[in-house]
């Protein structure tokens, strides 16, 4: 996913534009809650260089539960 995880191995997340509506707000906080938990919990697979997409993040954060 080299727009999240570049070769400088960083992790870099900008802002959306401004909003007041809540829904979007919450799934903001939603999206870079589940992009940095991600990357705590699967530093092996990023520094692979393992194909991950969106769907593996929000899916891992989805079903941690379970």
């Amino acid at each position: 996913m080299p727009l999240v995880f570049s070769q400088a191995r960083t992790f870099e997340a900008r802002s959306h534009g401004a909003t007041l509506n809540p829904h979007r707000i919450i799934m903001w906080i939603f999206l870079l809650n589940a992009l940095l938990e991600f990357t705590e919990n699967n530093l092996e697979r990023i520094y692979a260089n393992d194909k991950i997409d969106l769907q593996d993040i929000i899916g891992i954060y989805l079903n941690k539960g379970e």
